[in-house]
């Protein structure tokens, strides 16, 4: 049996984008700077699959330019960090 083929699948692609970045005019979200601007920043375990069972967020929060350092749940019932 011949199951059907998506109609790209071993074909060239023509991409509209590519001109744009070749010539150097092409906007990356790291250009863009809006007034009031804010930016996350995400902190990962070096552990994997460990269990984190407290995260304190007060040395962050005092840190120049920090907003809001939060946890949020997991439905695992372990704390995450996102933020």
């Amino acid at each position: 049996m011949n199951a059907p083929q998506a109609p790209f699948v071993g074909q060239s692609v023509t991409r509209r984008e590519d001109a744009r970045f070749l010539t150097g005019r092409g906007q990356y979200t790291d250009d863009i700077d809006l007034p009031g601007q804010t930016y996350g920043e995400f902190l990962r375990s070096p552990h994997a699959h460990a269990r984190i069972k407290k995260l304190d967020t007060a040395a962050a929060a005092k840190a120049p330019g920090v907003q809001k350092p939060h946890c949020r749940p997991c439905p695992s019932q372990n704390a995450c960090w996102s933020g």
